[in-house]
C-alpha cells in the first residue's frame, strides 16, 4: 500500500514447512525474532518486529520510505531427529533499480545479525529480478571457513537445482528461463529459494534466501510450444521470508 508521504507499506509472509507448500503455522517453531535494517544511502537503522505465531499466521507488515531500502532476516529454532536446527531466513526490498553490487558476502555496516551461514546476492537490492539475469552468489560459513558449500536451490515451476558455492569467490548462477511465467501477464512472478546447510554433530544451521523472479521482458518472443516444466521436490523443511510487493499471477 502507498501512503502519501511517498512511503510503502510492505506485506510480509513468514512461511516454515516443505516448499512451496510450506505455510504460515509457526507454532512448533522457538526463539522466533523477525529483525530488519533499513538503509537510507549509507546509513543503516535496525528494528525488530513483534510476531505472535497463533495470531498473526505469519503475516506481518512494515512501513519503508520512499528511499530507503530493506533487509529483512527471521530467526528461529526447531528440532529434527534429536537435533537443533538454527534457521535464518533472508530476503530484500528496494523501490526501484538496483543496488549493492559489491561483495555479496559481506554484511551492511552496523549489522549485528550476521549469522554463522550466510548466504547473499549481487546486486543485493533489485526491483526487478528476473529469468534469464545473472546474478553472483555469495557464503559466508563460520564453522567451515574454507570449504565450499553445497547451495540447493527451491523453484515453484522447475526440478531443484545444485550448485558449490566458494566462500573465497563469488558464483554466478542464472536462473533459467520459465516459459511457463514467461508466457504470463507481464508483471508476473514467482518464488525462488536459495538453501544452505552445515551439518555438526548436534546442532543443523540453515539458511534461506528469498528471491522474487519476474518473467523475462523478452521471454514471450522465444516460446516453445507445448513445453511443460516440472513441479520441484525436496526433502528439506525451510524457513522462508517474503515480501509481497507485488501481485503475481
Amino acid at each position: 500500500m502507498r501512503n502519501a508521504d511517498g512511503s510503502v507499506t510492505l506485506p510480509l509472509s513468514i512461511r516454515y514447512g516443505r516448499f512451496p507448500a510450506g505455510g504460515g503455522n509457526l507454532t512448533s517453531l522457538r526463539d522466533l525474532r523477525v529483525r530488519y535494517a533499513l538503509a537510507s544511502g549509507d546509513s543503516w537503522s535496525l528494528g525488530e518486529i513483534g510476531l505472535e505465531p497463533a495470531r498473526d499466521r505469519g503475516v506481518l507488515r512494515l512501513r519503508v520510505g520512499a528511499e530507503q531500502r530493506l533487509l529483512l532476516r527471521v530467526n528461529a529454532t526447531s528440532r529434527e531427529k534429536g537435533r537443533t536446527v538454527h534457521h535464518h531466513a533472508l530476503t530484500w526490498y528496494q523501490r526501484a533499480g538496483r543496488s549493492g553490487n559489491g561483495s555479496p558476502v559481506s554484511a551492511p555496516p552496523g549489522d549485528p545479525l550476521h549469522n554463522e551461514l550466510e548466504l547473499s546476492i549481487a546486486p543485493r537490492f533489485h526491483y526487478w529480478r528476473q529469468v534469464g539475469e545473472s546474478l553472483g552468489i555469495g557464503i559466508s560459513n563460520r564453522l567451515s571457513p574454507a570449504s565450499p558449500t553445497l547451495v540447493t536451490i527451491l523453484d515453484e515451476h522447475l526440478p531443484v537445482q545444485r550448485i558449490l558455492v566458494d566462500p573465497r569467490q563469488t558464483t554466478t548462477w542464472t536462473p533459467p528461463d520459465d516459459h511457463d511465467l514467461n508466457s504470463r501477464e507481464e508483471r508476473s512472478g514467482k518464488e525462488t529459494l536459495l538453501v544452505a546447510e552445515s551439518d555438526g554433530s548436534s546442532t543443523i544451521f540453515r539458511t534461506t534466501t528469498t528471491l522474487l523472479l519476474h518473467r523475462n521482458r523478452t521471454g514471450h518472443h522465444r516460446l516453445v510450444p507445448g513445453l511443460l516444466t516440472l513441479g520441484c521436490s525436496c526433502g528439506l523443511t525451510v524457513l522462508a521470508v517474503t515480501v509481497k510487493r507485488r501481485k503475481t499471477a
